[in-house]
């Protein structure tokens, strides 16, 4: 349950792991705050300041981080949950009611965070439809409310390059937070020909912490895939792409429109200090929507998404953020890299971290170089390299691409699920959750 006197003002919309401080926006009648992790207490809160830390531990892996506030007779009052390292989106905002000393509500204080923090061009909001007007402090002011009554109070904050953040509070008349359904979506991979899953099949053979969830749909529906390419080797995989182009057709103007989405992720973050010491690495990110993967090596040619000077590069935390990109549709999914000799040889433990986290999330990555086999390093953190050095290679390259992209489906799970508490029953030999 929310009443709005409870929320994040640390909202984690980076990749984050080890101890992090942990911020809460707290007004009457909570008294005690409680954080749980993954289910699990790990600190609470009784006075302001109203902040902790909270150890996320050092492997790169999803969580649900909870604040549960508790009146001073010990009552769960008020609840409030953000995801994280997992999707989210690029703006949030959070809302906490301020009270008078007889219970009614007069205003409220804003707290938003965006990933470039850009501060908001418009903050618009009404209470029960009619407008309120922003106080200098951003914050809400209006005559304490009819206590008898159910009230909506809903925010909008408009940025300049056209984001939009988001948030609805209803309070009064001891309004309880209604039950939410809520689906998991899961990419699973069918191993062979004919071996193409379906709902019976799969029934109560998807595990939840061990226990057999709900299957309610398998859909095939369209793609996903996220790319990275290493600045150090653009050129030399821009020839090898232009070869193949022209090789495989004289119809190299314009791409075929479609439903699916190439996305491009630079490898150069802009780290920001945040509020609170947290740091934010934003990774620029560019997409390109209504395209057909099955042209992909066109799209690569005719669509040069974020390009990179090369300089302070982070090759692995940008294949992290590129499968955090993949999976945030629940669509099928995957993320190539293409990288040279450097990015082979790149830090063994960064890379582990990366390779970890897009199995735990059920992306699959396939890592493609230009790079001659002698002039490779003999042990590859990458694990398994695809060889782009030729048009050739790089045909064959994208033929397992669309054939691993033609074997996976997503199926639905009920509830809201941590991609980690997520596997398949023993016995489905045929199947697996993609990108493990």
């Amino acid at each position: 349950m929310s009443s709005g006197a409870l929320g994040f003002a640390s909202l984690f919309l980076g990749l984050v792991v080890g101890r992090q401080p942990v911020e809460l926006l707290v007004a009457p009648p909570v008294a005690t705050v409680e954080v749980q992790l993954d289910g699990r207490v790990v600190g609470s809160v009784q006075q302001a300041p109203w902040r902790l830390e909270v150890e996320l531990g050092a492997a790169l892996l999803p969580h649900r981080m909870e604040a549960v506030g508790r009146d001073a007779a010990g009552r769960e009052v008020a609840r409030v949950v953000q995801r994280v390292n997992l999707p989210r989106p690029y703006a949030e905002v959070d809302v906490a009611l301020r009270r008078e000393p007889d219970g009614r509500v007069s205003g409220a204080a804003l707290s938003w965070r965006k990933n470039d923090l850009m501060v908001p061009l418009k903050i618009l909001a009404d209470l029960d439809g009619e407008p309120v007007p922003t106080g200098v402090a951003h914050d809400l002011t209006w005559p304490p409310s009819d206590p008898r009554a159910v009230h909506l109070l809903r925010v909008v904050l408009e940025f300049a390059d056209g984001v939009t953040a988001s948030r609805e509070v209803v309070f009064g008349l001891d309004v309880a937070a209604e039950a939410e359904s809520s689906l998991t979506g899961v990419a699973v991979q069918y191993l062979r020909a004919g071996g193409e899953p379906d709902l019976a099949a799969l029934q109560d053979r998807v595990l939840v912490r061990g226990e057999p969830g709900r299957v309610v749909a398998v859909e095939k529906g369209s793609v996903r895939v996220a790319v990275v390419i290493d600045p150090r080797v653009r050129e030399v995989f821009a020839h090898v792409v232009y070869w193949a182009v022209k090789r495989r057709s004289v119809q190299a103007d314009g791409l075929m429109s479609g439903h699916d989405t190439l996305v491009s992720v630079g490898t150069e973050p802009a780290v920001q200090v945040l509020p609170g010491g947290l740091q934010n690495a934003v990774f620029p990110v560019r997409s390109l929507p209504g395209c057909r993967i099955d042209e992909l090596v066109r799209s690569l040619h005719l669509w040069r998404g974020e390009v990179d000077r090369g300089d302070g590069l982070l090759l692995p935390e940008a294949a992290a953020v590129a499968g955090l990109s993949a999976m945030a549709t629940n669509q099928r999914r995957a993320v190539v890299v293409v990288t040279g000799e450097e990015g082979l040889r790149d830090n063994p433990e960064s890379v582990l971290r990366t390779r970890e986290f897009l199995s735990a999330i059920g992306v699959p990555l396939l890592v493609w170089t230009p790079v001659p086999r002698k002039l490779r390093p003999a042990s590859c953190p990458w694990g398994e390299v695809v060889d782009v050095r030729t048009y050739g290679d790089l045909y064959d390259a994208d033929n397992a691409l669309q054939k691993l992209l033609r074997r996976q489906r997503i199926v639905w799970v009920e509830g809201d699920h941590l991609p980690q508490d997520l596997a398949l029953a023993p016995g489905l030999v045929d199947v697996r959750l993609a990108g493990r």
